[in-house]
């Protein structure tokens, strides 16, 4: 007569799909292969307990997947099995782990659930450290004092817990940053339509009156009305344009089209693009670049719209017979600055904290009765944060403004210019 299983050593572990078919033999002591007659141990053509169990233990091990289907675990269930021609008793254990179950059967509870722990060490997810500790304390319960070292379920249980806390908190977070991003877009919104909304109606009357009254008008009043409605629609298409601008780049959508740059080359052609405009208002313009290029690697159309709002700005609220400045200089070994200084009237300092807000527009006035959609200090702003860099002001009343923007200098290409001029010990510093 064959010995009787080893209550230490047999035992059988296997991974199977929710009907009982095998999908992976984790352990088999029991020759579960020959008992099911040479079937593969990966087949999927043979339920495992439908087949493997004897015929009085069939209905309970139906009654076993119907119980795990629904409270994802079943511990010590007695099923009799074949083995060397006898009827052998297993403990089987049965736990629903993703799509399918994990079962394991030994010839005592202890035995099983140790088998059962050991083959959930695999599962790394939450589910399964649950389970191991579920089953870390049933061995403890069945006096088992090995791995102590596992988590006990109320460990896991704690875990859990913090990690849900953790979620929570973070869902609350995010839920009051939506709350925000909602109120900051019915804010655009209902400003746009402001702005929007008066040169609107500056072109439907002035063009109305035209349309109607075109042969009665004089040439000057004619032209006048004419300036009006251009002017007018430039600012509107300068708004949209900052609109979408501002839209792409708060819904994380600043592409930026990276090269490495002459910084000099690029604010000698944004000056050279804002010169008339200072000379149709009689402001003279100067410039001032560093004796050997600056190398950054930045995305040169987006810095060409940076400079171009602050020049632009520069000239909109300088006198005539004043200068406008543009200069560029090394601030620290690894830094570049660009700077916008205009000899106007000031900001006044209690509005310097607010001037990078979107459509915020200081008490000072343009002196050409050119308009601000309040919305171009804050694109430059997200534009050059955007290529880690700053943009900073500095103001005084009846002396003027400077604007500094500082951008990442690229070393090595600047360490490689700096050593073919060999003029670095030359170079301004700030």
């Amino acid at each position: 007569m064959p010995d009787a299983p080893s209550s230490h050593s047999t035992g059988f572990a296997i991974a199977c799909d929710t009907q009982g078919a095998i999908v992976e033999v984790l352990r088999d002591d029991l020759r579960i292969p020959d008992t099911f007659g040479g079937i593969a141990p990966f087949g999927h053509e043979t339920p495992l307990l439908h087949s493997a169990v004897e015929l009085d233990s069939a209905s309970k091990a139906r009654n076993l997947l119907d119980y795990v289907r629904s409270n994802s675990v079943g511990f010590d269930w007695e099923l009799h099995f074949p083995y060397d021609g006898q009827s052998t008793l297993l403990y089987v254990n049965a736990v629903k782990v993703g799509t399918g179950f994990l079962l394991t059967g030994a010839p005592n509870n202890l035995a099983s659930t140790r088998l059962l722990g050991t083959a959930l060490v695999s599962t790394a997810n939450g589910l399964g450290r649950l389970l191991r500790a579920i089953v870390r304390d049933r061995l403890h319960l069945l006096g088992d004092d090995e791995d102590l070292a596992e988590p006990t379920l109320y460990d896991e249980f704690s875990k859990l817990q913090s990690e849900l806390s953790r979620m929570q908190r973070q869902l609350v977070k995010q839920k009051v940053e939506l709350e925000n991003l909602d109120e900051q877009k019915n804010y655009f919104i209902g400003m746009a339509a402001h702005e929007l909304r008066n040169p609107l109606c500056s072109i439907r009357f002035y063009s109305d009156y035209l349309s109607n009254h075109d042969a009665a008008l004089d040439p000057e009043k004619h032209a006048r009305f004419l300036k009006i409605i251009y002017e007018s629609s430039g600012f509107m298409a300068r708004l949209v344009d900052d609109l979408l601008s501002l839209s792409r780049i708060e819904t994380g959508h600043l592409d930026l089209d990276l090269a490495l740059t002459d910084l000099n080359k690029t604010v000698a052609h944004a000056a050279d693009l804002y010169r008339l405009v200072a000379d149709s208002k009689r402001i003279d313009f100067s410039l001032e670049l560093t004796p050997i290029p600056l190398h950054a690697t930045v995305d040169e159309n987006k810095i060409d719209q940076v400079l171009g709002n602050l020049i632009s700005n520069a000239i909109k609220y300088s006198d005539e017979g004043t200068t406008v400045h543009v200069r560029t200089f090394l601030k620290e070994p690894y830094y570049v600055a660009i700077q916008v200084i205009d000899e106007g009237p000031g900001i006044p300092e209690d509005e310097l904290n607010q001037l990078f807000e979107p459509f915020h527009t200081t008490s000072v006035k343009s002196t050409a009765g050119e308009r601000s959609t309040g919305l171009g200090l804050y694109i430059t702003l997200l534009i050059v944060e955007g290529h880690q860099g700053t943009l900073s002001v500095e103001s005084v009343l009846d002396q003027g403004t400077t604007f500094t923007v500082t951008l990442p200098i690229n070393a090595a290409a600047q360490a490689a210019a700096a050593q073919a001029q060999d003029t670095a010990i030359g170079l301004p510093l700030s």
